[in-house]
């Protein structure tokens, strides 16, 4: 999802899997708006929301702290594993270069 970094645009992301991770990966500047559920496992939309169980289910708007970058709407689901969304992080002076 990295290559969406700095865009304006809008991504629409639907992943599943029966047993195993599902995992997105988004650019440090994106707008998420993202759906989740396990049915037996972890559920982490972002770093401090996190839920353990059975029958789990989730929805988040994640906002950049910097930049201003593409929508992505993700709709995530694992039957038993886990389903979770990270943030790229780069440190300042790699930011201000990747949006030129």
């Amino acid at each position: 999802m990295t290559a969406f970094r700095c865009e304006a645009e809008t991504v629409w992301v639907n992943a599943s899997t029966g047993f195993g991770s599902v995992g997105l990966y988004v650019p440090f500047d994106a707008h998420v708006r993202a759906t989740g559920s396990v049915g037996h496992g972890q559920l982490s939309l972002g770093a401090r929301l996190r839920a353990r169980g059975v029958e789990v289910a989730m929805s988040r708007e994640l906002r950049p702290e910097f930049g201003d970058g593409a929508t992505i709407v993700a709709d995530l689901e694992a039957g038993i594993g886990d389903v979770y969304i990270s943030r790229e992080w780069l440190p300042k002076r790699q930011r201000d270069k990747a949006c030129r």
